[in-house]
């Protein structure tokens, strides 16, 4: 029965003890296999003594298996063997300068227990990297080994993409970020083909083909394509076939998607306006064209899905304005053709031009003959340059208050500025009245500028309402007069019917009645003259009651 009991216990005490119990030694290679995960989600953080500008704070650990706890003998170094953090350019992200490399900010090792170490290392990314939604891949190859000084390689290495999704990360404010929906995809798989064509011995042009990649999931959300070209910076590097394209002095041209028929209803609305709208709603070949192509200069294409009109041009923030772009390799030996125009041909076209200028010409003469006879360009034009143009910032327009209204217009109080001195006396108030055109069809219109020309050849008379001059406000033409403060004629002789009347009838009895033959003709010539000197007072209390037209 002993015997029995001290072979379980043997048993025991074989199976309890792990296999690999043995220290790390700086021949072994003690790892097994290692991984990493993020620990926590991603917060952003304010850190005083990395500056005023808040940090993206992620937190990795790195489980590794096989490897011993042992204090203060592994290390993780700052170099590409042993941590690596790579950024990865994604569809929506952008080359920015001033994306500043993140920060390994601490390392810590602990005992987790069962022969298994953990790393736990702190980064902290730039803001700007959430604002652009960028993508990194952490990778840690091997740790240092203090105590035998060498790096341990790990068997399989610990790698994690870590996304900087605003929405994912704890403190984050989204309003800047770039949402996935909205922005372009950009970075899209293609190929070129270049064609040159050589005029006079020299590169002149080149025509670039672009294939895209036909992926029917990819392409169902984008509505159209968007190429951006152009020169490359000098000192771009090109190690990848890429370079960067300065998108301020990038040309564009859009493109419909392959194979399908209604691609230009997303745009219609957008670009009817623009100079590119018939060469985009056209252009289903997928063809750009360089003009004036400098063989010494390197030029580069970024191609991009457009999901949102309103977001049509790439990401770019902190002020600058270059992209990533692929150079194009232009083969001038291989794929170049020669085409040298002849002289005759040459003359041909330039005479099919200049007759086509000259039909043009014509055309644009009889355009501009008509508006002058309708009135409406030449006039204007005439108003300038006559005496009686007036500034308008002389003449204040009173609205509101309203002298009369008519067929012919609507006339208003206006008060000239203190400083207007002109050869009509006005009254203290400098008060005016002022017809406007607005409101008139195209007939009445005809009519006030006939009028207004009218009192231009009448010129100003003391017996006749002054024509003060012409304003033109707002588009509108307006017609200065003379204010008279009495009113209208009509309303004057209704006010004085009963005087008037009873003037008729005096000068009835006057006139008719025959002179008795005993009386000297002399006799009654006072009162007839007394008279005449009434009705002519009447006449000129009254001459400048008449001339507002309504």
């Amino acid at each position: 029965m002993n015997y029995i009991c001290i072979l379980f216990l043997l048993l025991a005490l074989f199976f309890s003890t792990p296999i690999n119990a043995t220290p790390c030694t700086c021949s072994s290679k003690c790892v097994k296999s290692s991984s990493m995960a993020l620990k926590g989600r991603i917060r952003q953080e304010l850190r005083p003594e990395e500056g005023p500008e808040a940090k993206l704070a992620v937190m990795a650990v790195v489980y590794i298996e096989g490897l011993e706890y042992e204090e203060n003998r592994w290390d993780v170094l700052k170099n590409e063997s042993s941590l690596s953090i790579d950024w990865l350019p994604m569809s929506h992200d952008v080359i920015e300068s001033s994306r500043r490399p993140p920060k390994l900010k601490t390392v810590h090792f602990v005992d987790v227990g069962q022969e298994t170490t953990a790393i736990v290392i702190e980064l902290l990314f730039d803001l700007l990297n959430m604002k652009l939604r960028s993508t990194y891949e952490l990778r840690v190859g091997s740790i240092y080994d203090t105590k035998c000084d060498r790096m341990l390689d790990l068997t399989t290495h610990a790698a994690l993409n870590v996304t900087f999704a605003c929405e994912k990360i704890i403190g984050a404010d989204c309003r800047d970020a770039i949402k996935i929906d909205h922005h372009p995809v950009c970075n899209l798989m293609r190929s070129y083909h270049t064609r040159v064509i050589e005029l006079e011995n020299h590169v002149d042009q080149v025509d670039v083909l672009i294939s895209i990649e036909k992926n029917a999931h990819r392409l169902k959300k984008m509505r159209y394509f968007v190429a951006f070209y152009g020169k490359c910076e000098e000192h771009s590097k090109n190690d990848n076939g890429e370079c960067v394209l300065d998108m301020q002095k990038a040309e564009i041209s859009r493109f419909c998607v392959p194979n399908r028929v209604n691609c230009t209803k997303f745009v219609s609305l957008f670009f009817q306006t623009s100079e590119g709208t018939n060469s985009f709603l056209q252009n289903r070949k997928f063809s750009l064209t360089i003009s004036n192509y400098d063989l010494a200069a390197k030029y580069g294409v970024q191609i991009c899905g457009i999901l949102d009109h309103r977001f049509e041009a790439p990401p770019i923030v902190a002020g600058t304005s270059k992209i990533a772009a692929d150079a194009l390799t232009v083969s001038t030996t291989i794929a170049s053709l020669s085409v040298v125009a002849p002289a005759d041909s040459l003359l041909r076209t330039l005479i099919g031009y200049a007759f086509v200028l000259a039909f043009l010409l014509i055309i644009l003469i009889i355009f501009i003959s008509y508006k002058c006879a309708t009135g409406r360009w030449c006039k204007g034009d005439r108003m300038e340059s006559d005496q009686f143009l007036m500034d308008e910032n002389s003449l204040t327009l009173f609205e509101d208050i309203i002298i009369g209204k008519g067929r012919f217009g609507t006339v208003y109080i206006g008060q000239l500025s203190p400083d207007w001195h002109g050869p009509v006396v006005l009254d203290d108030q400098q008060r005016v009245a002022v017809k406007t055109n607005r409101y008139l069809d195209k007939s009445r219109k005809r009519d006030f500028f006939d009028e207004i020309e009218g009192a231009k050849e009448v010129g100003r008379h003391s017996r006749i309402l002054s024509f003060i001059g012409t304003v033109v406000k707002n588009g509108n033409v307006l017609h200065v007069m003379e204010y008279c403060s009495n009113g209208n004629l009509l309303s004057y002789l209704i006010a004085k019917r009963k005087y008037m009347v009873e003037i008729s009838t005096l000068c009835d009895y006057y006139l008719d009645d025959p002179f008795p033959r005993d009386t000297p003709a002399t006799s009654s010539l006072p009162r007839r003259q007394q008279t005449h000197y009434d009705a002519a007072a009447l006449i000129s209390e009254s001459e400048r009651l008449l001339g507002y037209r309504l």
